[in-house]
């Protein structure tokens, strides 16, 4: 099992057992660990197994509300202006970038 499924799954077992409340379950979907939501929503995580240090957290709630969340540090283009690049956030959509810490 490599670093970052070993990093998943606690992440995981941490999402079930603190958060019952609200989360329903967890999987592994293309290299990121999804964490399934009571309202219907999604939480990805994606740690890059290539770069140490680079990662994305991303929360969907398009099925509620159309909106998505997402802090990561992966180099976007859209967000080169910002002073906290490669850093950076999406705000309620993939366009509404914004700088992050």
């Amino acid at each position: 099992m490599s670093l970052r499924n070993e990093v998943y799954k606690r992440l995981a077992q941490l999402a079930i057992t603190s958060f019952s409340d609200i989360v329903h379950g967890t999987r592994e979907i293309d290299g990121k660990l999804r964490i399934l939501m009571l309202d219907g929503s999604f939480v990805d995580v994606w740690l890059s197994e290539r770069k140490k240090g680079v990662y994305a957290y991303h929360w969907a709630r398009r099925a509620i509300d159309g909106t998505i969340y997402r802090r990561n540090n992966l180099p976007d283009k859209d967000a080169r202006r910002l002073k906290t690049f490669p850093k950076h956030f999406h705000f309620r959509s993939e366009k509404n970038i914004r700088e992050s810490t």
